[in-house]
Protein backbone atom coordinates (compact mmCIF):
# COMPACT_ATOMS: atom_id res chain seq x y z
CA UNK A 1 0.00 0.00 0.00
CA UNK A 2 1.35 3.41 -1.23
CA UNK A 3 2.45 6.24 1.81
CA UNK A 4 -0.05 8.87 1.09
CA UNK A 5 1.54 12.21 0.97
CA UNK A 6 0.25 15.90 0.48
CA UNK A 7 2.63 18.53 -0.36
CA UNK A 8 2.88 22.13 -0.07
CA UNK A 9 5.35 24.71 -0.95
CA UNK A 10 4.58 28.85 -2.07
CA UNK A 11 6.99 27.81 -4.71
CA UNK A 12 5.23 26.60 -7.82
CA UNK A 13 8.87 24.99 -9.57
CA UNK A 14 9.81 23.50 -6.05
CA UNK A 15 5.92 22.28 -5.75
CA UNK A 16 6.30 20.56 -9.48
CA UNK A 17 9.76 19.40 -8.18
CA UNK A 18 8.33 17.66 -5.23
CA UNK A 19 5.72 15.86 -7.32
CA UNK A 20 7.56 14.65 -9.98
CA UNK A 21 9.95 13.40 -7.09
CA UNK A 22 7.84 11.51 -5.68
CA UNK A 23 5.61 10.42 -8.58
CA UNK A 24 8.54 7.86 -9.55
CA UNK A 25 8.82 6.21 -6.04
CA UNK A 26 6.77 3.19 -6.50
CA UNK A 27 5.48 3.36 -2.51
CA UNK A 28 4.74 6.96 -2.60
CA UNK A 29 1.52 8.33 -3.86
CA UNK A 30 0.58 12.73 -3.94
CA UNK A 31 -2.82 12.36 -3.11
CA UNK A 32 -2.65 16.49 -2.81
CA UNK A 33 -1.07 19.77 -3.04
CA UNK A 34 -0.98 23.04 -1.99
CA UNK A 35 0.86 26.72 -1.91
CA UNK A 36 -0.02 28.23 1.10
CA UNK A 37 -0.85 27.21 4.70
CA UNK A 38 -4.93 27.28 4.30
CA UNK A 39 -4.98 24.85 1.74
CA UNK A 40 -2.70 22.66 3.09
CA UNK A 41 -4.58 22.39 6.24
CA UNK A 42 -7.75 21.70 4.01
CA UNK A 43 -6.07 19.31 1.94
CA UNK A 44 -5.00 17.32 4.78
CA UNK A 45 -8.67 17.52 6.17
CA UNK A 46 -9.53 16.15 3.09
CA UNK A 47 -7.28 13.51 1.69
CA UNK A 48 -6.28 12.21 5.10
CA UNK A 49 -2.60 11.91 3.93
CA UNK A 50 0.13 9.43 6.23
CA UNK A 51 2.20 12.64 5.23
CA UNK A 52 2.05 16.16 5.48
CA UNK A 53 5.54 17.58 3.28
CA UNK A 54 5.17 21.33 4.39
CA UNK A 55 6.93 24.27 3.59
CA UNK A 56 8.54 25.57 6.54
CA UNK A 57 7.65 29.38 4.99
CA UNK A 58 4.96 29.53 2.81
CA UNK A 59 1.62 32.69 3.05
CA UNK A 60 -0.69 32.31 6.38
CA UNK A 61 1.35 30.42 8.60
CA UNK A 62 3.88 28.28 7.03
CA UNK A 63 4.23 24.78 8.07
CA UNK A 64 4.10 25.32 11.32
CA UNK A 65 0.74 26.63 11.69
CA UNK A 66 -0.59 23.27 9.90
CA UNK A 67 1.27 21.14 12.11
CA UNK A 68 0.11 22.56 14.90
CA UNK A 69 -3.32 23.17 13.23
CA UNK A 70 -3.09 18.75 12.44
CA UNK A 71 -2.00 18.26 15.51
CA UNK A 72 -4.71 20.61 17.69
CA UNK A 73 -7.36 18.61 15.14
CA UNK A 74 -6.30 15.35 16.18
CA UNK A 75 -5.21 14.04 12.52
CA UNK A 76 -3.83 11.38 12.38
CA UNK A 77 -1.15 12.50 9.78
CA UNK A 78 2.95 12.75 10.15
CA UNK A 79 4.84 16.01 9.22
CA UNK A 80 8.18 16.70 7.49
CA UNK A 81 9.15 19.88 7.19
CA UNK A 82 10.87 21.06 4.20
CA UNK A 83 12.56 24.31 3.96
CA UNK A 84 15.70 26.68 2.74
CA UNK A 85 16.83 27.32 6.38
CA UNK A 86 19.41 25.39 8.11
CA UNK A 87 19.11 26.70 11.65
CA UNK A 88 17.91 25.33 15.24
CA UNK A 89 15.52 28.16 15.79
CA UNK A 90 13.57 27.23 12.60
CA UNK A 91 13.69 23.45 12.90
CA UNK A 92 13.06 23.80 16.86
CA UNK A 93 9.68 25.94 15.61
CA UNK A 94 9.01 22.95 13.45
CA UNK A 95 9.56 20.40 15.71
CA UNK A 96 7.39 21.98 18.50
CA UNK A 97 4.59 22.83 16.13
CA UNK A 98 4.97 18.90 15.77
CA UNK A 99 7.10 18.18 12.71
CA UNK A 100 8.46 14.15 12.93
CA UNK A 101 11.19 14.97 10.24
CA UNK A 102 13.25 18.32 8.72
CA UNK A 103 15.22 17.78 5.73
CA UNK A 104 16.72 20.78 3.29
CA UNK A 105 15.51 21.72 0.00
CA UNK A 106 19.19 21.78 -1.42
CA UNK A 107 19.69 18.55 0.69
CA UNK A 108 19.90 14.56 -1.08
CA UNK A 109 16.90 14.14 -2.41
CA UNK A 110 16.58 10.77 -1.51
CA UNK A 111 17.00 12.50 2.41
CA UNK A 112 12.99 13.71 1.55
CA UNK A 113 12.12 10.20 0.14
CA UNK A 114 13.64 8.82 3.64
CA UNK A 115 11.86 11.24 5.70
CA UNK A 116 8.60 10.47 4.42
CA UNK A 117 9.27 7.04 4.45
CA UNK A 118 10.39 6.86 7.90
CA UNK A 119 7.43 9.48 9.00
CA UNK A 120 4.63 7.02 7.56
CA UNK A 121 6.26 3.97 10.00
CA UNK A 122 5.59 5.88 12.94
CA UNK A 123 2.29 6.23 11.92
CA UNK A 124 2.13 2.82 11.38
CA UNK A 125 3.32 1.83 14.80
CA UNK A 126 1.33 4.17 16.62
CA UNK A 127 3.88 6.41 18.23
CA UNK A 128 1.88 9.45 18.09
CA UNK A 129 3.86 12.38 18.40
CA UNK A 130 7.08 11.15 18.31
CA UNK A 131 10.21 13.52 17.05
CA UNK A 132 13.35 12.65 15.20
Amino acid sequence: MAIRVVVADDQEVMLEALVQLLGVAPDIEVVGTARDAVTALSMCEQTAPDVALLDVRMPYGGGAAVAASIRARGLDIRVVAISAFDDDTTRDHMTAAGATAYVLKDGPILDVLAAIRRAAARATRGSVGSTP
